[in-house]
């Protein structure tokens, strides 16, 4: 993404564009599509849009009545349509050579007030507020799994984060594509730092209008932004052997939730155009990133869905856990060995073939007031990872020795 500036007062907002695929972006004033077109004179003059070209919107009342078609669900977005601010779109392009520059003009004086804001240029239009729709339709009232998809983008020119007031009537998380659609990166909109100009996809379970306040948009470290301990959550992640191509899903435990299905709550685990490395919960047959359950449910298996990107060996590990004063263990039980690991002591790894898989892993969490008697770690740990526990903290120990407070080696 590159902005270039001309004495015309026109930014110049241009993507480098690879045939082989569709980039995701977004505009932040209205943009006619037919003033969009090749960088190069030499390139625009011969193109044609819908053939060299061509841009494509969500549409989420098709999600919402047939369920997932990745096809389908993306709409072209006619030559004599404009691009509207906050909401997201996709690009390809087939130039001669497979590589060339998209050109996107942005009449910068007309939507800007003195002070850096944006201007509603007297249409009445608030740049910084977005529209959501709780699409429906009969896949969605088969399973909420699929109401309610909406295609947005941060309407600032500037890195936003949410801390959790920035966005009235926020939903719960964003779906961020990679800038190539060969992964999404999931994540709570109160951790996520939202690109300009580059959508994401958001679940909301009524018709809203998310409104980005001008505060969000700053760099505040990570580790300043206030958390809850409320609702116990639990990170896993699963790494293959070149460490590359890691992915994680969440759990959360609290008395408010349920097994059903919950928008707020829930996110559907999204895959990208490549086959890359990924884990999951699943709920009702569902693939799930983030997955809300009570503590009794908790209690219970879950199962855990992998799929590996290639054969070899891949390691389970908890990466997170807010609450460890009151979990006992958190059990990873592989039907294919008959075993079971505490993850909270030693994580996990296993050999596979390059495989998507449902069945194989389960988990669940023993809190110190139900702990099970019949489970016990593994003898010694399968890799050279170990954990221990300090001050409600959990360390990870990968050199050194382990002292009981007699001073016996344990470890």
């Amino acid at each position: 993404l590159l902005l270039k500036y001309n004495p015309d007062n026109i930014v110049h907002f241009d993507l480098s564009i690879n045939k082989d695929y569709y980039y995701p972006f977004a505009v932040p004033f209205p943009v006619s599509v037919s003033d969009i077109d090749y960088a190069d004179p030499t390139l625009a003059a011969a193109s044609t849009y819908r053939t060299h070209y061509v841009i494509k919107r969500y549409d989420g009342t098709l999600r919402a009545e047939n369920g997932i078609n990745n096809e389908l669900n993306w709409k072209i977005v006619n030559e004599s349509e404009t691009l509207q601010p906050g909401v997201g779109y996709i690009i390809t392009a087939v130039p001669v050579d497979g590589k060339a520059v998209i050109r996107i003009p942005l009449e910068f004086s007309d939507y800007w007030t003195i002070d850096g804001e944006q201007s509603d240029i007297g249409d009445g239009i608030d740049r910084s507020q977005i529209s959501t729709i709780a699409h429906s339709g009969a896949a969605a009232t088969a399973h909420p799994i699929h109401a309610g998809w909406n295609f947005i983008a941060n309407p600032y020119l500037a890195k936003y984060e949410y801390d959790g007031s920035n966005i009235t009537n926020a939903p719960a998380y964003a779906s961020i594509p990679r800038y190539d659609f060969s992964a999404y990166d999931q994540v709570p909109l109160n951790t996520a730092t939202l690109s300009p100009e580059y959508p994401f996809f958001v679940q909301v379970g009524s018709d809203a209008t998310l409104k980005f306040a001008t505060t969000g948009r700053r760099q505040a470290p990570a580790s300043l932004r206030s958390t809850t301990n409320t609702t116990l959550q639990a990170t896993l992640s699963i790494t293959p052997q070149d460490d590359q191509t890691a992915d994680h899903t969440t759990i959360l435990i609290n008395d408010t939730y349920t097994p059903a299905y919950e928008i707020n709550a829930d996110l559907e685990k999204m895959f990208g155009s490549a086959y890359t490395t990924a884990l999951y919960t699943l709920s009702q047959e569902h693939r799930l990133a983030y997955n809300a359950l009570s503590p009794q449910d908790a209690i219970t298996p879950i199962p855990l869905g992998f799929r590996a990107a290639q054969e070899g060996e891949y390691t389970i590990t908890l990466d997170n856990l807010n609450d460890l004063d009151n979990i006992e263990s958190v059990n990873l039980f592989d039907a294919h060995t008959n075993q079971t690991i505490n993850l909270l002591h030693f994580d996990y790894t296993f050999t596979t073939t390059r495989t998507q898989d449902d069945a194989r892993f389960t988990v669940n969490f023993v809190s110190r007031s139900n702990t099970a008697t019949n489970i016990t770690d593994i003898p010694s740990p399968t890799t050279s990872t170990t954990k221990f526990i300090h001050n409600n903290q959990l360390y990870i120990l990968k050199h050194g020795n382990i002292y009981n407070a007699q001073g016996q080696q344990i470890q």
